[in-house]
């Protein structure tokens, strides 16, 4: 059985003979190690959303568990968020980050998925992991419509910014 903590993706990929996986249990022993990241994950695994160095997140844990979840509703609306995670792990800048979606790469200023990208989100995602607000705002919808608009009300702006 796969530790909760672990991505079971990374854990089973390693023990099968992949890159070797070096979980962390939480943001606090990731901000500790210089090589320490958080991975921001939905569907079970099946989708990388994000990778962020550690040493760049100001926000808490449950602000990452909140934003995994608006990324996974955002993205799989069926899934109403209850299919994400967030993992704490060690890569140097350059590794990929096994996982769903073509999974992720380690990037001195963070890495987000080209799908949130081209939706416009990229910013909105950064300024929540960085502590500039506290959510994606309920109204973030994306103006592309890449990611899939259910149930996205349309009066936000691209970076998320609710208006009125």
């Amino acid at each position: 059985m796969v530790p909760a903590y672990e991505s079971a993706v990374r854990r089973l990929a390693a023990d099968a003979g992949g890159p070797p996986y070096r979980a962390l249990r939480t943001l606090a022993e990731a901000r500790k190690v210089d090589d320490g990241v958080v991975v921001i994950e939905g569907d079970l695994g099946g989708h990388v959303y994000a990778v962020v160095p550690a040493r760049l997140v100001r926000c808490s844990e449950a602000t990452l568990r909140r934003l995994a979840g608006d990324l996974d509703a955002l993205v799989r609306p069926s899934s109403g968020g209850d299919a994400s995670d967030v993992y704490f792990e060690r890569h140097r800048t350059g590794d990929r980050v096994i996982g769903g979606g073509g999974g992720g790469v380690v990037l001195p200023g963070g890495w987000v998925h080209d799908e949130l990208v081209q939706a416009g989100l990229e910013a909105a995602i950064l300024d929540v992991v960085g502590g500039g607000r506290p959510h994606l705002a309920p109204g973030v919808r994306d103006p592309t419509g890449a990611a899939g608009n259910a149930g996205i009300p349309g009066d936000a702006d691209e970076a998320g910014a609710v208006q009125g």
